[in-house]
């Protein structure tokens, strides 16, 4: 999945030519961008203030900064606090990460070594070669290796992952050579 530590929120006061938007975004420029065409005010008169908080993991509070702008923009200067739930911050745009699975096996000889590594992954289409980076070729000497994926359809949407396809490849791959 990709949820954040805590749900998406925001405070906003909106008036006739100033937005200040108290937000814990990961793209201040964006939620900026987003406030002032949300309220129909020009970006030089939205004041964006960055709250630390516990981590967004990639997603910018989009829906929570609009939602709020959008309600503090009836209210003549009134802030609003805005806090979703859980759920609401699920529903409204959040789409998981995609799944993957690796399967791996190796023939040892004797002392111990791998003579022939073979690894299989699949898991939604993340985009580009995440799929397969980092594993198309072995990185250790192996006399033999074989690397196949299959990436099924489905109607789960997902969206690409934070870092390349090595993170959960070198997860998987190091992981293997930890066992053997």
């Amino acid at each position: 999945g990709h949820a954040r530590m805590e749900p998406g929120g925001a405070t906003a006061i909106v008036t006739a030519d100033r937005i200040d938007l108290w937000t814990g975004c990961q793209s201040p420029d964006s939620a900026l961008r987003q406030a002032a065409q949300e309220a129909g005010i020009a970006p030089e008169k939205v004041y964006v203030h960055t709250v630390f908080l516990g981590g967004g993991y990639g997603n910018s509070n989009t829906g929570a900064n609009q939602q709020a702008v959008a309600i503090a923009k009836t209210l003549n200067g009134r802030p609003v606090k805005l806090l979703w739930t859980r759920e609401e911050d699920w529903g409204f745009g959040l789409r998981p990460r995609p799944m993957g699975v690796g399967s791996f096996r190796a023939g040892l000889d004797a002392a111990g070594y791998p003579m022939a590594i073979e690894v299989h992954t699949g898991g939604t289409n993340y985009g580009g070669d995440q799929q397969w980076r980092g594993l198309a070729a072995w990185p250790y000497y192996v006399p033999h290796y074989r690397y196949t994926t299959h990436v099924p359809k489905t109607h789960v949407p997902c969206v690409p992952r934070r870092a390349t396809g090595s993170s959960t490849n070198a997860f998987y791959q190091e992981t293997f050579v930890d066992e053997l």
